[in-house]
């Protein structure tokens, strides 16, 4: 089984990655034209059995033998233009360099065996494994859009040729999972992942583990990216009993679950759990050079700083960031990604804000020559947007930030000082940090200049985040994970209230006092704000037997919860139980989810 490994940061502090089975085996890569032209000429033939070697060539991994083929089809190729075997000379060449990092001219050729196929409308495996691969290779680019659109258009090919529930489409539905994780979907990727899972439970003979560890592992990463901690918790727990159960190998994408496992419960106040997870992973992870490893070193370090030891977490990631020269080189994504590790541990734990935007340029330069890298686009620019502000050079701050809030449009055609409508902004952690971002970035002007303008400006983003929480906070289901968010983001209440309490100072409007008391009042019910609206909402317009079964759901999960909390508090857990409360805790989810989606619409 090969796997790609697609990182993601998840904020400025935080790192974690989503596994992509995004080249599930030569099976799933390599596909056989069933529907040869009968009345092959003796060129075609020649090509066509070139065609078969370098099928064997590459099934075998035997690249060298594989160049050497392609070097005589190439040729050849000159002397047709649009015939099935010329369409699989360009599939199987794209294959070639995409299995040996080549990612452009696999795109190339991929999408000129896409255009053979569709023009002489070949709808055939090949077809379906061509739009798969060439996901594959925008995956391994950061293009993520492309990546969806792709996985989708290769599922629904694979849909017709093998029907709704063949194995078949785990792969592609794998990649929307992890396509639609980069692209903040995540109820959209939980969708996915909940039909692949039941692909193959389904499934009465043998099934791969590691798509299954795959598909729960990403499960849990999108209720991490939702701030829903306790619902993550689950499905990670679970990829880690189908690694032991199926004797999985213990290699990067193992380590990249420790380290989610110690983030969730270091978030949910199980330190001694984090620990145990941070130490598992940091031993790992010294076998390895991957940037998954690196993630779980970032992480550690992260740990030293919030113990008082940032002396010690600074030198991990400069030695990891020497490194990553050593072995990726200085023009590599996966080198500069340690840049952007190291310099947001200066900018954020060592206060050293000049060194920090020193490393910050580093990697802007190397974003301005890859600028489909989305993936380390964000990161990069708010850690930079925060240094250069930090430095006295906020308003070239506010530019960027500006740009990332309206993507779609030239953001110096407005006012910095505006902010998108609510319902343009996705309810997610990354609306959240971007909005806090650019909340201190004019708070930071406000202070040095008492430019009421930027004072109005930093009320109103306190607004929208308030906004924002209260939406993330509705869609999380789990009690521990809203008190989770609540805790992390108590202050922009706070914000706000002070905020408009000035606003009021400078111009003794009412408006403004009226909203200083306006969210006074709220941050004192901001916990029940969620529980009350489900409240009413199952009283008021949901038939009381699906209401009732809905509570007995939630009853259910609660329970559960409580158990495996009880459980994890000992000192040697019974890893027996814990399965099985995890087990009967994503049944129950799963059917809540259900019910929660047929409310959404037909209530």
């Amino acid at each position: 089984m090969t796997w790609l490994i697609i990182i993601a940061v998840f904020n400025s502090n935080t790192a974690f990655a989503c596994f992509s089975a995004a080249s599930s085996g030569f099976e799933k890569l390599l596909a056989t034209s069933k529907d040869p032209d009968k009345a092959m000429d003796r060129h075609s033939q020649s090509v066509m059995a070139l065609n078969s070697s370098l099928r064997r060539s590459i099934t075998l991994n035997n690249f060298s033998e594989s160049h050497t083929i392609i070097a005589r089809i190439l040729p050849a190729l000159a002397l047709d233009t649009d015939s099935l075997v010329l369409s699989e000379s360009f599939y199987l060449i794209g294959v070639f360099n995409l299995l040996t990092g080549n990612n452009s001219d696999a795109v190339k050729y991929l999408q000129k065996a896409e255009v053979i196929r569709e023009k002489i409308k070949a709808h055939d495996d090949i077809y379906a494994r061509t739009l798969y691969n060439l996901a594959v290779a925008f995956n391994y680019n950061g293009d993520f859009r492309n990546m969806y659109n792709y996985s989708l258009r290769s599922l629904n090919e694979e849909e017709k040729l093998y029907g709704s529930n063949s194995t078949e489409l785990i792969g592609s539905l794998s990649n929307l999972v992890n396509a639609s994780i980069e692209l903040q979907e995540y109820e959209r990727s939980i969708t996915y992942g909940n039909r692949a899972i039941r692909i193959i439970n389904n499934l009465e003979n043998e099934f791969n583990a590691s798509e299954l560890a795959n598909l729960f592992y990403n499960i849990g990463v999108c209720h991490m990216r939702l701030s829903d901690y306790a619902r993550a918790i689950p499905y990670l727990e679970k990829t880690e009993s189908v690694y032991d159960k199926w004797k999985l190998k213990k290699d990067d994408r193992f380590i990249n679950l420790l380290n989610s496992l110690a983030i969730a419960y270091d978030y949910l106040g199980f330190s001694d759990k984090a620990d145990d997870y941070y130490k598992r992973g940091v031993i790992i992870a010294g076998e390895y050079t991957s940037i998954i490893a690196n993630n779980i070193i970032n992480s550690y370090a992260i740990r030293l700083a919030k113990e008082g030891r940032t002396g010690e977490g600074e030198m991990v990631l400069a030695k990891l960031m020497g490194k990553g020269l050593n072995v990726y080189g200085p023009a590599s994504r996966n080198y500069i990604e340690t840049i952007k590790n190291y310099a947001e541990y200066l900018r954020v734990y060592s206060k050293q804000y000049s060194r920090s935007l020193r490393y910050y340029s580093i990697c802007i330069e190397y974003l301005n020559s890859h600028g489909e890298d989305l993936l380390l686009r964000e990161p990069v620019l708010l850690g930079y947007s925060l240094a250069l502000s930090a430095t006295g050079r906020s308003s070239e701050a506010l530019d960027i930030v500006q740009g990332m809030l309206y993507p779609e449009t030239d953001a110096r055609l407005g006012s910095n000082l505006e902010n998108p409508p609510p319902e343009s902004l996705k309810n997610d952690l990354r609306s959240l940090d971007l909005l806090r971002t650019k909340y201190t970035i004019l708070w930071d002007i406000f202070e040095k200049s008492d430019g009421p303008e930027y004072l109005f400006a930093a009320a109103g983003t306190a607004e929208l985040i308030i906004s924002v929480l209260d939406r993330v906070r509705i869609n999380l289901s789990e009690e521990e994970s809203r008190l989770i968010l609540g805790d992390r983001y108590r202050d922009s209440y706070l914000f706000a209230i002070r905020d408009f309490g000035l606003c009021y100072q400078f111009t003794g409007r009412k408006t403004f006092f009226k909203k200083a008391f306006e969210y006074s009042e709220r941050s004192k019910v901001a916990g029940l704000l969620a529980a009350t609206r489900e409240l009413k909402a199952t009283q008021f317009h949901i038939p009381s037997a699906i209401a009732d079964l809905e509570r007995e759901l939630q009853r259910e999960i609660s329970l559960n919860n409580a158990r495996i909390l009880a459980e994890n508090y000992k000192d040697t857990p019974d890893e027996y139980l814990l399965n099985e409360w995890n087990d009967n805790l994503l049944r129950a989810s799963h059917e809540r989810d259900s019910l929660i989606r047929l409310f959404e619409k037909q209530y």
